[in-house]
């Protein structure tokens, strides 16, 4: 689980149609969740009521994070039942075989995944320090909704700073799998939607004695 959260899709556009809305209003804007800190964003001029948001597709930066953590939780839970006795490799291999790509290509999307589930963590654990800096200033059970107090300015750069690890890991990808490559591996990705970050279900194992592949 992260510290950065957000509350809808990173851009949320609403219709705004005279002859089906009543006359607009003006919101609060739009906010970036974080584990009881709220960011406000700048203003948005919505439709008071019958707004219905238009499906906007998810940015680079939140679609490659999700495929990145799940490859790293992966592993991560391949690491766990290797402890334990048991072994669950096949976990390493579940989602090259998925998007199709060769062995080579697939170590080549462990070790990027690897390294951007652990840059983005390092960012979000210096994101915590000031979060809960800005708790213990400004207690939730003292903060009146009506009158937020303004939230500490560097984490809009820190949120930055970790959608471009991001995306100089996909970056990177892209170079390791060659245009072609990166291209089916892509759509294949946009095909699926972004992944929750959370750990993917534990897939069964495989039957006595099937090869591995």
């Amino acid at each position: 689980m992260t510290f950065f959260k957000l509350l809808g899709p990173p851009t949320q556009l609403f219709s705004l149609s005279s002859s089906s809305c009543p006359p607009p209003r003006r919101t609060k804007g739009a906010r970036w969740l974080l584990p009881g800190l709220v960011l406000i964003l700048p203003p948005l001029t919505v439709c008071a009521q019958n707004a219905q948001p238009q499906p906007v597709a998810a940015p680079d930066s939140v679609l490659y994070y999700g495929i990145f953590h799940h490859v790293a939780v992966l592993n991560r839970m391949a690491d766990a039942a290797q402890k334990q006795g048991q072994d669950r490799s096949n976990l390493r291999q579940l989602v090259r075989l998925r998007a199709g790509l060769t062995e080579a290509e697939g170590e080549s999307l462990q070790a990027i995944s690897l390294q951007c589930d652990s840059d983005v963590a390092a960012q979000d654990a210096k994101a915590k320090i000031i979060i809960d800096q800005f708790h213990a200033q400004y207690p939730s059970e003292l903060i009146n909704p009506s009158f937020p107090p303004v939230t500490p300015p560097v984490l809009a750069s820190m949120w930055q700073d970790r959608n471009n690890i991001v995306l100089a890991a996909r970056d990177q990808l892209r170079i390791e799998l060659g245009e072609a490559d990166f291209a089916k591996f892509d759509q294949f990705l946009r095909a699926k939607g972004p992944l929750p970050a959370t750990h993917p279900p534990l897939p069964p194992l495989p039957a006595a004695g099937a090869a591995q592949k």
